[in-house]
């Protein structure tokens, strides 16, 4: 299968107390072309929503959801890494 896809996606930035959140908001459509049973052109549309939350710890936690021609949900997180700078 090759799928063409297509997004637009829009986005900001706010800060509570102790969190930074990216809330973003988004419309894609793909074109999806298989040979499996002869050739067939599928066309989906789909609206994603979802936000990232940066803690004070460093840690960032990001909640997704897809409507429409491909449905998902998605929880993920980022654990930082530690500094990678020397103190002189």
């Amino acid at each position: 299968m090759v799928s063409v896809p297509l997004a637009i996606v829009a986005g900001w930035t706010g800060e509570g107390d102790d969190v930074v959140f990216w809330p973003y908001l988004g419309g894609h459509i793909a074109l999806d072309f298989t040979s499996i049973d002869g050739d067939e052109l599928v066309f989906d549309a789909f609206l994603d929503v979802g936000m990232d939350l940066e803690l004070t710890s460093g840690w960032i936690v990001r909640f997704g959801l897809s409507v429409g021609g491909r449905g998902a949900l998605a929880l993920g997180i980022s654990v930082p890494s530690g500094s990678s700078r020397t103190q002189n």
